[in-house]
Parts: C-alpha cells; structure tokens; sequence
C-alpha cells in the first residue's frame, strides 16, 4: 500500500473513530521510518570512508599544495552533510509519547525535514560538481596530480555524472512534492482528531 493510500485510510479511521486500527498502522509507519533513518546514516558513513579515502589518496602521492586543497575540500563537504545529517535528524528519532498526537506530530516532522534534507542535498551536489569541475580545470589539466581523473571527467562517467544531473532533479522535485503531500495530510488527519489516545 503507498503511503497516499495508507494516509487515507487512517483519515477514515479517525473519521469513524475506529482509532485502534489507525494507531497500529501509525506506529508501523514510525518504525519503518526509523529504520530508514538508520540504514541513512549507515550507509552516509559507507559513503563517507570511500568518498573521503579516494580523494584522500592524492594528497600523498606527490604531496602538493593542489592535492591539498582536493582533499581538504572533500573532507569540508563530507562534514558539512554530517553536520547537517545530524542537525536534521535530531529530536526526530522517536515521537515525545506514547499518544497518537505524538506519533502524527513525529510524522509531520519527518516529512517537513525529509523535504529540507532533498533540497540541502541538491545544493550540496551542485556545490560539489561545480568545485570538482573548476579545481581539475585549474589545477590539474594533464592529470599528473589525480591520474584518474581522466576517469571521473570523461568518457561514462563524465556522462553519468551530466546525464544523471536532470534525472536526480526530476526524482528531488516528485520526492519533495510528495513529501509535501504526505506532511499536508498528516497535519489534516491531526486537525481532524489525532488527540491524545495511546497506540
């Protein structure tokens, strides 16, 4: 069942204030997005060790100042994403009660925060491009500093990485408007009832 069907299900069981069945269906949705939370952060640390240890790699072998500042860069984005995975993510890894309120609350706050997470993300990736693009451009056009940026600014992968920039754009923008559905339907189901009861 998609979430769309699954949320209107639980505005018909408020209506009909058959709250048990919602509340199940409720919790299960807080802990399917908990788990989600933390297989993100798995594998953003995944990410993390081979992004960070590749680009790590030509600051020594030569050691150079341009190396450097490759490296230094890469790991000043890597800590900007945890930084902001970590600001993003707190208070919201489990709702302040047992009630149904909290649970709706806990998934309103997931999906407004899901929506600013995919728009931080886009920024980040075009931050990222634009500086890979103007650094190799710069300061290593023959490829003596990272021998293997040939790989990574040419041939499949150059068109992976351009081709793949307008498809992750379509999929960010139907990902937010459907989180900003999700949030408005939430917030209509608490309006409507989503009181106080335990789940």
């Amino acid at each position: 069942m998609t979430v769309d069907a699954e949320l209107e299900v639980w505005r018909g069981s408020w209506q009909q204030q058959t709250a048990p069945a919602a509340g199940d269906d409720l919790t299960r949705l807080v802990a399917r997005g908990t788990r989600h939370m933390r297989r993100s952060v798995l594998i953003s640390g995944l990410v993390t060790v081979v992004v960070g240890g590749i680009f790590s790699l030509p600051a020594t072998r030569p050691p150079s100042p341009d190396a450097w500042v490759l490296t230094v860069a890469v790991w000043a984005f890597l800590a900007a994403a945890w930084g902001f995975v970590l600001w993003n993510n707190a208070a919201v890894w489990r709702p302040a009660s047992e009630t149904t309120a909290a649970f709706l609350d806990l998934s309103i706050q997931r999906a407004r925060r899901a929506i600013r997470s995919a728009l931080f993300g886009v920024a980040l990736y075009l931050a990222e491009v634009a500086f890979c693009a103007d650094w190799f451009r710069r300061h290593d056009p023959s490829g003596l500093l990272v021998p293997w940026r040939a790989v990574f600014m040419s041939g499949a992968i150059a068109w992976l990485t351009w081709g793949a920039t307008p498809v992750l754009g379509v999929a960010t923008v139907w990902y937010v408007l459907r989180k900003v559905r999700e949030a408005r339907q939430l917030a209509a189901i608490r309006q409507e009832g989503g009181g106080n009861r335990p789940v």
